[in-house]
């Protein structure tokens, strides 16, 4: 082997390294960025149809109660029993005549849960709910959060 070969050896094994190093990268940053995008989305679609679907079935909207009002807490009447979603701390969560249980996972953060009475008067009643949810899992770019807003009516 000469010098020339030996130099010209070492400098395409720097550059295949550095390419490497750099798709490498790239595969961490982009599994990073799922795993703080995808339970958000995740929660927000079950939060959405959950919501939906409690709010659907309900005989009554108990708070807010009045039209037009706005509460941190939604309160419905389903088959008799109450069921009442609200935000302690980073969690979203739901009490019925079981108990009370967390409607949000250790991967996301909830926030600006609120609930607006909507509706006629006289008219089936409806609710806006909106929530905000943040990935726990740091992304490269930074946490970007997802807002949710979900309309729904009694039947």
């Amino acid at each position: 082997m000469t010098l020339v070969e030996t130099l010209l050896y070492v400098g395409l094994l720097s550059v295949f390294m550095v390419i490497l190093v750099n798709i490498f990268v790239s595969i961490i940053e982009l599994k990073l960025d799922t795993e703080a995008t995808s339970p958000v989305e995740q929660t927000g679609r079950y939060l959405m149809a959950r919501m939906s679907y409690d709010v659907n079935r309900a005989s009554s909207i108990t708070s807010p109660a009045t039209l037009g009002s706005t509460g941190t807490s939604l309160s419905l009447v389903i088959n008799g029993a109450a069921y009442t979603y609200q935000l302690s701390s980073t969690t979203i969560l739901l009490t019925d005549g079981t108990g009370t249980a967390s409607t949000t996972g250790s991967e996301v953060a909830a926030s600006n849960l609120s609930f607006e009475r909507l509706g006629n008067t006289g008219g089936k009643p409806m609710v806006r709910i909106q929530f905000t949810l943040t990935p726990t899992v740091q992304k490269v770019q930074g946490n970007q959060s997802e807002s949710f807003l979900i309309t729904g009516g009694l039947r």
